[in-house]
């Protein structure tokens, strides 16, 4: 129970820990949670980035660091435009802010709709288009080279809404 909004509950398991870091972007800060009795009960178990409203954080751990991908709710500018990267050597260790940050700029696939996964041997981050309405597709960006002095992907596939369903033009993540 938080005293604000709270949504893209985000579950990440670190050896035989589950910790969850939803959207909580109204508190101005990303904070980590953990699970004491999975998934019924959590407790706060770190700040991982004071001052930055986070939208749709999410964290995965690849060659050796662990990598957070997130919007910001930047007052006047839309928060699906910009892309922020950060990076920690240890899911409870210090967070750094990506050099290049924002490392994208693009309303059509910059805010993150899942998470990322490997598929033949290459990383793949899904993302939604915002270009012609709220959630219309997602994106699926092949992650070409991520490292703490450099970020670049590129547009692999998109993911149409399910035109026979209850919400036929919109579709907001997809999960393993």
């Amino acid at each position: 129970d938080e005293p604000f909004h709270l949504s893209y509950p985000y579950i990440i398991k670190n050896e035989d820990k589950f910790f969850m870091v939803p959207e909580a972007n109204v508190s101005n800060k990303i904070t980590l949670y953990e699970a004491i009795d999975f998934p019924l009960k959590w407790e706060k178990k770190k700040n991982l980035i004071d001052n930055f409203s986070g939208i749709d954080n999410t964290i995965i751990k690849h060659d050796g660091k662990w990598w957070m991908f997130s919007n910001k709710n930047d007052k006047g500018s839309s928060y699906n435009l910009n892309l922020y990267l950060f990076y920690s050597d240890e899911i409870l260790g210090n967070w750094t802010s990506h050099p290049k940050n924002p490392v994208k700029t693009c309303v059509q696939s910059s805010r993150s709709a899942g998470r990322p996964f490997n598929y033949q041997g290459k990383l793949y981050r899904p993302s939604m288009d915002h270009s012609e309405k709220s959630q219309s597709k997602i994106v699926i960006n092949q992650i070409i080279k991520i490292t703490i002095n450099d970020y670049k992907e590129i547009q692999n596939n998109v993911i149409e809404p399910f035109k026979k369903s209850k919400w036929p033009d919109k579709i907001h993540h997809i999960c393993e």
